[in-house]
């Protein structure tokens, strides 16, 4: 089973962009539950992303110096049992 990684809220709004800097895992890496994917920068502070599933990381959709809003799909997790 496939899972979007969606972007969290991290501004006030959800109309508030941020920056992807820096993808902590590459194509075909195993993720952890929990484990950071990525650094975003808010404008106000660096975030790291953790995610909320484990398996395999199969797709970036926003690349590092992407400028994107909350909610948006950033990439995508095959999931393993």
């Amino acid at each position: 089973m496939i899972e979007d990684i969606v972007l969290p809220q991290i501004g006030e709004t959800s109309e508030d962009e941020v920056t992807i800097l820096k993808w902590k895992k590459q194509l075909g890496e195993r993720v952890q539950k929990g484990e950071a994917l990525l650094e975003v920068d808010s404008g106000k502070a660096v975030v790291e992303i953790e995610s909320a599933y484990e398996g395999i990381l199969c797709e970036i959709v926003a690349g590092e110096g992407s400028k994107v809003k909350a909610l948006a799909i950033i990439g995508r997790i095959r999931k393993t049992e």
